[in-house]
């Protein structure tokens, strides 16, 4: 592997970039909307693979309802909204060329959390 001077850190890209906003109301509901930027970035010291930029975005909502010791906090998740083909991790320097492991395409989560006290 031979280092070159002047290109660009493998694995870190240029330009990212983080907005959220989170909504509460005064009866246990709460949102979530989340978008993350990553500029494009190079998966070798060469410089040689480039990985292209994206941005996913998610939503998330949930309402806590309390009941004597009981809580309840049901929620609900729609992750990559848009459905974004990127890659979620990148192997620096991969051997063979196996640089590239792909994300999750759009998806649901969904559950509950229960705590007595």
């Amino acid at each position: 592997m031979r280092i070159h001077l002047g290109n660009q850190l493998p694995g870190l890209p240029r330009h990212c970039g983080y907005f959220g906003f989170r909504y509460e109301s005064g009866n246990g509901l709460s949102a979530t909307l989340e978008s993350v930027y990553s500029g494009k970035l190079f998966a070798d010291t060469a410089n040689t693979v480039s990985v292209p930029g994206y941005a996913v975005s998610s939503f998330r909502m949930s309402h806590e309802t309390a009941r004597g010791n009981w809580t309840l906090l049901p929620y609900l998740g729609i992750n990559n909204i848009f459905d974004e083909r990127y890659n979620s991790n990148i192997i620096i320097n991969a051997f063979g060329g196996r640089f590239f492991e792909p994300a999750l395409t759009r998806n649901l989560t969904a559950g509950i959390v229960v705590r007595f006290e």
